[in-house]
């Protein structure tokens, strides 16, 4: 599957670049002229443009990218992930909100069916989770337009990942840690499914 990136948005750098620079130019100007109040007043502009434009380009390099906003996982989500995965305990913060934050990325990029039905949510984000775990460490990877499926329902799409019925993890060590359950993931089933997948549609291996 090829990624089809939509027409690019213009940052219009030039206009913003200008605004920033005359209201930056107008503070000094006025307090050499002597006008403290609109010399405030421009530095308080000054500093609003900048957080907008900021904003703005943060917002035009996600459009670009093709990225979509990802499904952001509540408290009860990631509740249930850490009872599942005792190793999420033992990590740092910041590495478990890119698990999470991962995760939301595929769920919102992909699609996850049974038969012709989407999937329960709890269900999918497993999924997606382990998919994560299998991607985990390597770069971003857009999987819009994926089609996960469990079960024997067809669908005529090459963008498809054929899960059989479940996945059947429990025999794997929840609590060794993220490497050692990382390693022990891809050389299940569904780890080799999600690296022939990621390799046909994506020209990506994982390693």
């Amino acid at each position: 599957m090829k990624n089809i990136a939509s027409k690019k948005i213009s940052y219009r750098f030039p206009f913003w670049l200008t605004v920033i620079f005359l209201s930056l130019f107008s503070v000094p100007l006025f307090a050499l002229m002597n006008f403290i109040l609109l010399a405030k007043i421009s530095g308080l502009i000054s500093l609003l443009v900048v957080i907008i434009a900021l904003r703005l380009w943060l917002r035009i390099t996600r459009l670009n990218s093709n990225r979509q906003e990802r499904v952001i996982l509540n408290k009860n989500v990631i509740f249930d992930l850490e009872r599942n995965y005792p190793f999420l305990l033992n990590m740092k913060s910041n590495e478990k909100k890119e698990l999470f934050d991962r995760t939301g990325l595929i769920l919102a990029e992909a699609r996850f069916i049974s038969g012709d039905q989407f999937l329960d949510f709890s269900i999918a984000t497993d999924i997606a989770f382990n998919m994560t775990v299998a991607m985990y460490g390597l770069p971003y990877l857009n999987l819009k337009g994926l089609l996960v499926q469990l079960g024997d329902f067809n669908y005529e799409q090459i963008e498809v990942m054929h899960l059989k019925d479940s996945i059947d993890l429990s025999s794997l060590d929840k609590r060794s840690g993220l490497v050692a359950y990382r390693k022990s993931l891809l050389e299940t089933s569904f780890g080799k499914k999600v690296n022939n997948t990621l390799y046909n549609q994506f020209q990506f291996r994982i390693e």
